[in-house]
């Protein structure tokens, strides 16, 4: 069922090709029905991904291992850890049915509804990013990590108020987030070190730094989170203690091309360079933590909270690329590269447990 997943994405590019077009001539000639007819299309787009990640059964490692029984033991008015947040929207569900299809229906609209909005919103082709959405596997991993990615989909909408200079919107919006999944508090920082200027030798070498102190952080960790949750998994199953080289590398290639291609920009506004500036700090951030990744217990799960920006660092590197040839050069190279990382990872390795796609209709 590899198809399902390659026909969800066929529909979504083409509907935000269809969005772009419109939305050129609507910009031309003021003509309300092409506003409309973009509009439509741009709206049209996220359903693909809804119904999938909606109508799915078994799909994604944590959909039977935490998301079903915790919903079946808060029906039952079982004490179940889970954040405020997603508690409260379980609560809520089982007020009208006790059937966990709306749980995966609804978080499915809440995240790509979020998600798909930052798209339209942060990037020139929209088409190109939800692509990336894809092959970068962020959206696999939503399907494994149902709240979490509620809480990433919240603090992707939240950086425009880094842009904006609103620590306060920021700060409630990442709030809000950990309602959903408390690890996004860690993003709060960020605020801060995105008014910073990114200088690239600095930036790889906090990550060879970061690398050489692994040990060293690792005994400062373990001293500060003895008696907090997080501790508990130190020396666990969850704990492998080894760096995690794949999402380094790739990591590091993303920081790497994203700081030459900022440097080749010619002509780009003050705004648009602040907006480069912050995706190549939330990136540096995320290339730190997989240089580090040896003394954090499921450092791959902070890893995906700062990654997520990928999706719009990529693009907006790539727009910067002023040799036109060039510029289809490196998209066609990022394009085949993280497609193979897709099928590599997800199809041929398992990863995430999203492959065979079952239905709701075949349990």
């Amino acid at each position: 069922m590899i198809l399902i997943y390659l026909f969800m994405t066929f529909v979504s590019v083409i509907l935000a090709v269809v969005y772009k077009e419109y939305g050129r001539r609507y910009a031309l000639n003021r003509r309300d029905g092409d506003y409309r007819k973009s509009l439509i299309a741009a709206v049209m787009s996220v359903v693909p991904f809804i119904a999938v990640a909606g109508f799915r059964y078994d799909v994604g490692t944590d959909y039977l291992y935490t998301y079903v029984p915790k919903f079946k033991e808060i029906a039952n008015g079982q004490d179940s850890y889970f954040e405020w947040g997603f508690f409260l929207l379980n609560k809520v569900i089982q007020l009208y049915t006790l059937d966990y299809f709306w749980l995966f229906l609804i978080c499915a609209a809440i995240t790509y509804i979020i998600v798909f909005d930052c798209i339209y919103r942060y990037l020139k082709d929209p088409a190109f990013g939800i692509f990336l959405f894809v092959t970068t596997t962020s959206y696999f991993v939503s399907l494994n990590t149902t709240r979490q990615y509620i809480a990433i989909a919240v603090f992707l909408w939240a950086v425009r108020y880094i842009k904006r200079k609103e620590f306060w919107k920021y700060a409630i919006a990442i709030v809000l987030g950990s309602l959903f999944h408390s690890s996004i508090l860690i993003m709060l920082p960020l605020y801060f070190l995105c008014k910073l200027k990114f200088r690239p030798l600095v930036g790889f070498a906090v990550v060879g730094v970061s690398f050489a102190i692994t040990s060293l952080l690792r005994g400062l960790l373990t001293s500060l989170f003895a008696n907090q949750r997080y501790g508990d998994y130190f020396n666990s199953s969850y704990d492998s203690q080894e760096t995690a080289v794949r999402f380094l590398l790739i990591n590091a290639a993303v920081l790497l091309i994203g700081a030459l291609c900022a440097r080749t920009a010619v002509g780009k506004s003050e705004d648009d360079d602040e907006t480069m500036n912050i995706y190549l700090q939330i990136q540096l951030a995320s290339t730190v933590i997989c240089a580090c990744s040896g003394a954090l217990p499921l450092a791959y799960r902070i890893i995906w909270n700062f990654s997520s920006v990928q999706v719009f660092l990529i693009p907006e590197a790539l727009d910067r690329v002023e040799s036109d040839e060039l510029r289809r050069l490196l998209k066609v190279s990022v394009v085949i590269a993280f497609t193979l990382l897709t099928v590599v990872t997800v199809f041929m390795n398992g990863e995430h447990d999203v492959f065979p796609y079952r239905t709701i209709f075949s349990k």
